[in-house]
């Protein structure tokens, strides 16, 4: 497997996957504030981290194909991770370790935020030494009056 920095040329493989692995029932409450509830918005978000500052946007293939994507940001010293697609398979959790190792070492301090519903990355973070922390609950009122998701 190749980890490397994503480039512009990648976004239609990276698209593909993330297209591919789209679970809206895995949005975290960062990803209701950002607005990228879609698919098409997570999309449109990523295409702005080409471009972004302070911030690292890794892709994973093997061979021709797109198979992990990660981004993620540094701030003192403490990585927080905001993205991880793998394409689904059996490879998945080691694509997933790899790239997250890429960008949070063990000796180095990080966060994500996981949606409760994501059982097997809760799983793989907790055998990667992250643990829980906070009790932060995610709560939304809609401004045009449609139930909260």
């Amino acid at each position: 497997m190749d980890i490397r920095d994503a480039r512009l040329s990648d976004f239609p493989a990276i698209e593909a996957l993330v297209r591919g692995g789209w679970r809206p029932d895995h949005a975290t409450g960062s990803d209701l504030y950002c607005a990228t509830e879609t698919v098409q918005d997570k999309l449109d978000a990523l295409r702005e981290e080409f471009e972004g500052i302070g911030s690292r946007f890794l892709v994973a293939y093997e061979g021709p194909k797109a198979v992990g994507v990660v981004l993620s940001r540094e701030n003192l010293g403490r990585a927080w991770i905001e993205t991880l697609v793998v394409a689904p398979g059996p490879g998945a959790r080691g694509v997933a370790a790899e790239l997250l190792s890429a960008v949070a070492p063990a000796d180095a301090d990080a966060f994500f935020e996981v949606n409760r519903r994501n059982e097997a990355l809760l799983g793989l973070l907790g055998e990667l030494g992250f643990a829980e922390c906070g009790e932060t609950v995610t709560l939304r009122r809609s401004a045009r009056g449609e139930p909260a998701a």
